[in-house]
């Protein structure tokens, strides 16, 4: 029994451990005494889902905050827009190299104009609140799927896929990768057994979206098929045309899966009351 229960502290502490790291690497929440060793990484892949709790929980009290006062619509849904707009690393222009700033400017309007509609039905709202857990599941699941790649140190530029085959990188840098059995991943320099944790992340994925379907059936059913279309979509994409997935293509592939999603509720919105 007291082995059992000293089992169950250390994986308590390391998924303790586990879920600072994600929170303090993709998002700006202040977090005390986080640690980016071996142990502390291990399952940070599948705490990936924890870091849109914070802006799930933070929208739902700002709708209620907002309800509770004589607030314009707009007004408020331009509020509550800008938690996510703020609260995540990788889809905001310091979390992504050498992205234009007119495809931040549209991203920041998409979002700011989709929350200003979603916010007409506190469901709806809510439901988009809980999206970004589920979307944070999917993009996981992205990068346990595609082969990893680093940029050039001096160029920045990827190793195109034609050239992984052959083996000409002409400078680039790709990562080590076993071509035959395809055993690594985009994270798998940062968390060695991240492929271990797709049972814990379709976990997550079966457990959200069974909420949001209870919330709003059609809703969570939009976002569950958002989420599965962007990852037969882009496990693909990145190795055809880079050879492999980064930090820089997972913060597309992260902000791309919102705006459709934020679009595709703010239609439904607008239509179904």
């Amino acid at each position: 029994m007291k082995e059992r229960m000293e089992k169950m502290r250390i994986f308590g502490k390391v998924l303790i451990d586990n879920s600072k790291a994600a929170l303090s690497r993709y998002t700006r929440f202040p977090v005390y005494k986080v640690r980016y060793d071996e142990e502390s990484t291990r399952y940070l892949t599948a705490c990936l889902p924890l870091t849109g709790l914070p802006v799930c929980l933070l929208i739902i009290l700002g709708a209620w905050f907002f309800s509770k006062g004589s607030f314009d619509r707009a007004f408020a849904g331009a509020m509550l827009s800008l938690i996510p707009l703020t609260a995540f690393k990788d889809t905001c222009p310091n979390g992504l190299s050498g992205e234009p700033g007119l495809i931040f400017f549209r991203y920041y309007v998409i979002v700011i104009v989709s929350f200003c509609q979603i916010i007409r039905s506190r469901e709806a709202l809510t439901v988009t609140a809980m999206a970004y857990m589920l979307l944070r599941a999917f993009g996981a699941l992205i990068l346990l799927n595609c082969p990893g790649i680093k940029p050039d140190e001096d160029s920045g530029n990827h190793c195109p896929a034609e050239k992984r085959e052959t083996g000409e990188t002409t400078g680039d840098v790709c990562m080590s990768r076993e071509a035959d059995t395809g055993t690594t991943s985009a994270c798998d320099y940062a968390v060695p057994k991240a492929k271990e944790m797709k049972a814990a992340l379709y976990l997550w994925i079966v457990t959200i979206t069974m909420g949001m379907i209870m919330i709003k059936p059609l809703y969570g059913l939009v976002c569950l098929d958002v989420g599965i279309l962007y990852f037969l979509w882009f496990r693909r994409w990145p190795v055809r045309r880079y050879g492999g997935m980064n930090g820089n293509l997972y913060g597309r592939c992260q902000r791309n899966m919102e705006m459709i999603t934020l679009l595709t509720l703010a239609v439904l919105t607008a239509f179904i009351r």
